[in-house]
Order: C-alpha cells, then sequence, then structure tokens
C-alpha cells in the first residue's frame, strides 16, 4: 500500500514536470518572424505587427514601412549614439498614443541610425548601401548612375514609389511607371533638428554607416521619378526603414 501510494505521487510529480516543460516559451525576440508564402505577408513576433514582403529580382524586401516601437520619443530628445523612435507629428512619450495615431498606421516610425540598425526582426536586416544598389539596378538603373550620390537613374523612383493618394502631385507618381515594382514605397517624411517634417512630399530610408557620426540612406521626391543616394546623413535624423530578408 504504502509502495503504490509512493509511485502515484510520483506520477504526479512527473505529470506537473510535463505540463510546466509544455507551458514553458521561448523570449519572442529570438523567434524568428511567421513567414506565410501564400499570402506574402510576415508577423513581427515582437508585437505582433504583420508586413507584407516582395520579391524583387533574387531579393526579399518588406514592401511596408517598419512600425517596430519599442519606446516612442518627443521630437525635442536627439542623440545620434542613442536609439530613437519618432511618430511624424506626434510629442508626446506614450507609446498607445503614438500606435493610435493615422502617420503611424500609414507610415510607420522615423528611427535614428541607432535604432534603425537593431530594428529588424530577426532574420532580416537593414539593407546595405550595396543591396539598395542590386535593388537599383534591377529596376534599370547602371551601374555607373548606382555610383553616384544625389538622385540618380530614370523612373526608377517611380517604380519604387506606391500608393499615390498619399504623394503630393508631382513627376514621381505622374510618371508611367509608378508603383510598377510593388516596393510601394511611401513619403513618411523625416525627423531633423528637433522636427518632423516632409510628409506627403519625402520618403527617406537608411542604409548602412559609413563613419561613427554619418551613414547612407535612400529618398524618394514627389518632383522628380529618381532615386536619391546620400552619404552625408548625420546619425540622429530620423528616417523610416524597409528591412530586407537575411
Amino acid at each position: 500500500m504504502k509502495f503504490s501510494k509512493t509511485i502515484s505521487l510520483l506520477t504526479f510529480l512527473l505529470l506537473i514536470i510535463f505540463m510546466f516543460n509544455s507551458c514553458e516559451k521561448s523570449d519572442p525576440e529570438d523567434e524568428e518572424p511567421q513567414q506565410e508564402e501564400d499570402n506574402n505577408t510576415l508577423t513581427d513576433n515582437r508585437d505582433g505587427n504583420q508586413y507584407k514582403w516582395i520579391k524583387i529580382g533574387t531579393q526579399t524586401w518588406m514592401a511596408e514601412n517598419l512600425a517596430y516601437l519599442p519606446s516612442v520619443n518627443p521630437p525635442s530628445e536627439e542623440s545620434g549614439t542613442d536609439p530613437r523612435y519618432y511618430v511624424y507629428g506626434y510629442n508626446g512619450s506614450s507609446v498607445t498614443e503614438a500606435k493610435a495615431a493615422d502617420n503611424y498606421n500609414k507610415y510607420g516610425v522615423l528611427y535614428n541610425w541607432p535604432a534603425a540598425s537593431a530594428a529588424c526582426p530577426t532574420g532580416w536586416h537593414l539593407p546595405t548601401d550595396e543591396e539598395w544598389k542590386a535593388l537599383e539596378m534591377y529596376l534599370g538603373m547602371s551601374q555607373e548612375e548606382a555610383d553616384k550620390t544625389r538622385y540618380r537613374g530614370t523612373d526608377e523612383g517611380s517604380r519604387l514609389a506606391g500608393n499615390s493618394s498619399l504623394w503630393d502631385s508631382g513627376n514621381l507618381k505622374n510618371n508611367a511607371a509608378f508603383g510598377t515594382s510593388g516596393f510601394t514605397a511611401l513619403p513618411g517624411g523625416f525627423y531633423y533638428s528637433g522636427a518632423t517634417s516632409g510628409v506627403g512630399r519625402y520618403g527617406k530610408w537608411w542604409s548602412n554607416g559609413i563613419s561613427s557620426t554619418r551613414a547612407m540612406d535612400r529618398s524618394l521626391y514627389y518632383t522628380g521619378p529618381q532615386i536619391g543616394r546620400g552619404d552625408a546623413s548625420l546619425k540622429e535624423y530620423g528616417y523610416s526603414v524597409r528591412c530586407i530578408k537575411d
């Protein structure tokens, strides 16, 4: 009888241990995003945000601006060394309020470079300058043009852009190539010197850094169909992020 009770107790303890281990979950920060091949979407396990993605040539890009927002900073809080997260036109520090803002839901987040460099989910990364060039050349830009700075190419910027209702009227969206790549670049504006500016006219995205204080970027402007490549962006500026798959 005593032996039978001991066996029952051990069985009970083993059942409890099994149930505990079954319920144990890994840290969402370390989990791969759930990528759904059938409808070209992925879910960021850190916050549940879902993004469209698209294959262009040999690359797989997010087809929406990143909206990961672990915290939010008012425009007065600027830094080129510590992560900063801005939502266009929002001046507070409440993530809940910032996520309810119309500009957050349209354009995502503006990141300074320290934030941008670590913002993409596991399995994705901030595109390098060479990866941006590969995209531009796939869309028709020559190597010679891709290597230049400022606005280059012909209609590649119009090909990258999308959602004409958000862009101000100009040669970018009036070009026949507008929206043909499926990348859907949006005019989310930028953060600069304590203020956000340019929504509807500018789209700016981070690339890799080139020094301790400067980083590369890409930009679209509503008046022209080309793509801008800058090499003098200070890392305290706030730009959008498009992640590319590893």
